[in-house]
């Protein structure tokens, strides 16, 4: 059975991984000791497919906003803090420690 060494495909260099015909990978992270990075790659018939990981989601702040009219109170909270607007103009400002 003829067998080959993979390759990284980031340096190039050859990695500590070696297929045969009938191996087959599925989402398979391959290290490369030489540049120290990780990349999933699926191997069918030694063919070798990168696959290219989906960035990180955004981060996205909830704003709950509170006004009642008369005592002029503004409150809400933007990530982990909450900030308050007092009816005598004054500001404060806490913070949320989960």
């Amino acid at each position: 059975m003829i067998s080959e060494w993979v390759y990284c495909p980031i340096c190039g260099n050859k990695t500590r991984l070696k297929i045969r015909g009938d191996t087959e990978l599925k989402n398979f992270p391959l290290f490369c000791p030489k540049c120290k990075r990780e990349t999933l790659i699926t191997v069918k018939q030694f063919n070798i497919t990168v696959i290219k990981e989906p960035d990180a989601e955004p981060i996205t702040h909830k704003a709950i906003s509170l006004v009642v009219i008369g005592f002029f109170l503004l409150h809400y909270s933007i990530g982990s803090s909450i900030v308050t607007l007092n009816p005598c103009g004054t500001v404060s400002k806490n913070r949320i420690v989960p």
